[in-house]
């Protein structure tokens, strides 16, 4: 027999469960259970598998085969390796597209995007500068970046809103959530990331090099770009607010 916690809810006998209306409100915050995890603010849905979040933890393997192909493999095996490497830039956006489509979109899901996201984007900017095809300043301001914006952003993804969707602003959602930033970005990202290990492939041609340096250094501009409004955001919103939520009075 199982004994129900403190409250105006019917104890659990004879393997009776209560009605589901009563199980939810058991939850913290009326939780919702999906193939992602628990939620706050939600129903009770069942656990299942979801496909968008395969997708985005199959980016991780690739990442390691990319980085290995990089310092040891042949020439042609890194000519190869370009083209999986597009491919894998190229999940980024189906699974995000996949997961709206097919209405899989979760917090988890969201976090669990940007966390592959930024992975692959460190490791693919420090193993470049490693190779000496990029200057030192372009990862320590990705990194710094990407610090800062994960940090304030954990303020309103712990309170269940989803990463992007903090954002009140016109000016906030162009800059963070708009076609043109995210199109660019991705842009200037995937041709330097391609362009440079094509670079390597054919022995670091210099003129690409320099080519692709440019490039690298537009998506460090849009990267900052995108992370600002999210900076601003929690400055404006958190700033002298108490750890309860009580404006700090000066």
């Amino acid at each position: 027999m199982f004994v129900s916690p403190p409250g105006p809810f019917p104890r659990w006998r004879g393997g009776v469960e209560p009605r589901r209306g009563n199980f939810q409100r058991w939850l913290p915050g009326h939780a919702k259970v999906t193939g992602t995890g628990v939620l706050p603010g939600g129903s009770l849905t069942p656990r299942r598998p979801v496909l968008p979040n395969w997708i985005t933890l199959s980016r991780f393997p690739l990442l390691l085969v990319n980085v290995l192909v990089f310092y040891f493999g042949s020439p042609p095996i890194r000519l190869a390796a370009v083209a999986l490497l597009f491919v894998r830039l190229t999940l980024d956006t189906v699974d995000g597209v996949l997961a709206r489509k097919t209405g899989q979109t979760s917090l988890f899901g969201g976090v669990l995007d940007i966390a592959a996201d930024r992975t692959y984007e460190l490791v693919l900017w420090l193993c470049f500068t490693d190779l000496g095809m990029i200057p030192l300043a372009i990862p320590l301001l990705v990194i710094a970046r990407t610090i800062l914006t994960d940090a304030f952003r954990s303020l309103w993804v712990g309170q269940g809103t989803a990463p992007f969707a903090g954002h009140q602003t016109p000016l906030g959602r162009f800059l963070v959530t708009s076609p043109f930033m995210r199109i660019g970005y991705t842009i200037t990202k995937t041709t330097t990331f391609c362009g440079l290990a094509l670079a390597q492939a054919l022995g670091g041609v210099p003129g690409m090099v320099a080519v692709f340096q440019v490039t690298a250094w537009a998506a460090v501009v849009f990267c900052w770009f995108r992370g600002a409004p999210v900076i601003g955001h929690a400055i404006r919103h958190y700033w002298g607010v108490r750890p309860g939520g009580e404006l700090r009075r000066s």
